[in-house]
């Protein structure tokens, strides 16, 4: 049997500065991942050897599998403090989306007549099994922060994030999370 693989992966974030109080984020990846599986058994192999156990005789299979995954994230930040830094206010707002695209074919055979041909004759043996796999998906997803401080004693905090799935209908493709908090400091 000998297996493959190659595998590449890549990031990149760049930052702007569009105001003294805004910053803009944007970051990237993409990975990719291919592996190519061959496995031939002839005649001189357990798996080929000609026995009442063994009923494919000399055989042999292909597997060639390859995913890709991306990702791109985008956020502004707004910061903000005044009155001596008794206010503090932090706002964050992004989009993100992400998608992931994988392959799988495959074949085997099985009573190969021209062993010596070894993998290369795959094609003449009697067909045993096929694989074919194609699938996508995408996420995609708007969120919101906003923090505020006062007097570094009493904070406030609400999020909202929506998420959207290609894995779902489209009547059922998105979701809504939104939260709030507040926290006192005892101690300040």
């Amino acid at each position: 049997k000998v297996t493959r693989k190659q595998t590449f992966i890549s990031n990149a974030k760049l930052e702007y500065k569009l105001h003294k109080n805004l910053k803009l984020s944007v970051s990237g990846g993409y990975s990719a991942f291919t592996t190519l599986a061959t496995e031939f058994n002839n005649s001189q192999t357990y798996k080929g050897y000609p026995m009442l156990t063994n009923t494919k005789g000399v055989n042999g299979s292909v597997l060639n599998t390859s995913r890709a995954d991306w990702m791109n994230e985008n956020t502004l930040t707004y910061t903000k403090n005044w009155k001596n830094s008794r206010h503090k206010l932090n706002v964050v707002a992004g989009f993100t989306m992400q998608g992931t695209q994988q392959k799988r074919f495959g074949f085997s055979s099985m009573h190969i007549p021209n062993e010596s041909l070894g993998i290369s004759g795959i094609d003449d043996g009697l067909p045993d099994s096929m694989s074919a796999l194609l699938t996508e998906n995408y996420l995609m997803s708007w969120l919101g922060r906003v923090n505020y401080s006062l007097k570094s004693r009493y904070m406030f905090t609400f999020s909202f994030r929506a998420d959207g799935s290609s894995k779902f209908t489209r009547d059922h493709r998105w979701g809504y999370f939104p939260s709030g908090a507040f926290a006192w400091r005892l101690g300040e």
